[in-house]
């Protein structure tokens, strides 16, 4: 039976924009490999084509959770001056609140949760944008200039977010 009125990467897609990183696991009839594969590069979890078994059906959602379950995160994270208080949603540089937008707030918030490991352009372009804007590195660039400005001490020679030449950026741990 198919989907009414649209198909399930569209569904998949509208999932991705609304919950971010939601655990999606596509069940269809579709059991080619190449249907398999681009539905995992447009963001789904995991696939399963009918008909499937219970068991099985459980065990991928048992993995799905697992996977995404999110980690044990700091509440507070300093770094220096730099505050940034996850719970409250609030950053501050030697005392003094810094209002980010939501963008800036929310890569700001994927490099936290990243300490010292480098993030790969493409990886933080899904994260805040989506999986349809893993190509658009201006957008990155631009937004990274801009948090910079906000939270280095001195943004032309960044201490916080270092840049990974030709790779990504890494956030001071």
């Amino acid at each position: 039976m198919k989907l009414p009125g649209a198909n399930g990467l569209e569904i998949l897609e509208e999932i991705k924009r609304r919950r971010g990183e939601a655990a999606v696991i596509m069940m269809t009839a579709y059991a080619s490999v190449h249907s398999a594969v681009h539905s995992m590069k447009q963001g789904a979890y995991d696939y399963v084509t009918k008909p499937f078994s219970t068991p099985e059906l459980l065990a991928r959602l048992r993995a799905a959770q697992r996977k995404t379950r999110p980690e044990e995160e700091v509440s507070v994270f300093k770094n220096g001056d730099l505050v940034v208080d996850l719970a409250a949603r609030v950053v501050t540089r030697a005392g003094r609140e810094i209002k980010l937008s939501a963008t800036e707030y929310a890569l700001l918030r994927l490099f936290v949760r990243h300490p010292g490991r480098v993030l790969t352009h493409r990886y933080i372009l899904r994260e805040i944008w989506g999986p349809k804007s893993e190509e658009h590195r201006q957008y990155l660039r631009v937004y990274v200039t801009h948090l910079r400005q906000k939270i280095e001490s001195d943004p032309a020679k960044p201490s916080l977010i270092k840049t990974a030449p030709g790779i990504g950026y890494r956030f001071a741990s």
